[in-house]
């Protein structure tokens, strides 16, 4: 059986903290490492919000979008803003929540390609 990043993330942390069965939210602890944190969360998250775009400080930047971050209980957007590239031929792949079946919404990093 082939196993994901997600699985093997979740084979690999040491603590899990499951609420209750009435509670909205089950976190899993987010473990700072090299590969990418995961949260996963009950509840879908909201719309996403249109940022004001600023005129762009240079050619050599990109717009980078705001998110929905899932953090103390609560939603919080954190708002797009312009971020030098780290080459001229990189590509910014957006942070997304993904539906993992039964196990709630599951935010995938964005990251440079």
């Amino acid at each position: 059986m082939k196993k994901t990043p997600l699985v093997m993330a979740l084979l690999g942390w040491t603590s899990l903290i499951i609420l209750p069965a009435n509670a909205k939210t089950v976190i899993v602890e987010e473990v700072q490492s090299p590969s990418p944190t995961y949260v996963i969360v009950q509840e879908q998250p909201p719309a996403d919000l249109v940022d004001e775009r600023p005129a762009t400080p240079g050619s050599n930047y990109i717009w980078l979008p705001g998110y929905w971050k899932f953090k103390d209980g609560r939603w919080h957007w954190k708002k797009g803003y312009w971020e030098v590239k780290p080459n001229p031929g990189a590509t910014w792949v957006p942070g997304h929540w993904i539906k993992k079946h039964h196990h709630g919404w599951v935010w995938i990093e964005g990251h440079w390609a």
